[in-house]
């Protein structure tokens, strides 16, 4: 299975995240930029990492303008923000993800940090269900 690790970082977390992920699976990694719909259609899976920012995630665009590529992929879409997975902003975040896409693909969410802020809780280890996901498929 051809994988690829997309990401999009505005403070470095969910870049750090998206290099361990490539460390440890067998992918090739892009920021968001460069992963355009030509470079989608290669793939078997797509993991699509970003963070929340003011209850938006700032690659939920991207996935809806690359819906028509993207599905009948393997796709996860990894949250990643300071607040929990049930938090209000969190949930609002995706929620905004339209629902025929929402219930295709599968979703995790990590803790974010910003500078010293959680950044303890910004850990290698936060990406195992990640990791787990890919390899069982």
């Amino acid at each position: 299975m051809k994988t690829l690790i997309v990401y999009r970082s505005f403070l470095g977390t969910s870049e750090k995240y998206a290099k361990w992920l490539h460390e440890a699976v067998p992918s090739d990694l892009l920021e968001f930029k460069r992963a355009n719909r030509e470079v989608l259609k290669i793939y078997d899976a797509v993991v699509i990492i970003c963070g929340i920012y003011a209850t938006r995630l700032s690659l939920a665009g991207y996935l809806g303008q690359n819906w028509a590529v993207l599905q009948g992929k393997q796709v996860a879409f990894v949250s990643v923000a300071g607040s929990p997975a049930d938090n209000i902003f969190s949930t609002k975040a995706y929620s905004r993800i339209p629902g025929n896409i929402r219930s295709s693909i599968t979703h995790f969410h990590l803790a974010g940090g910003m500078g010293r802020i959680n950044a303890s809780e910004v850990k290698k280890e936060n990406i195992h269900p990640v990791i787990d996901y890919l390899m069982t498929k």
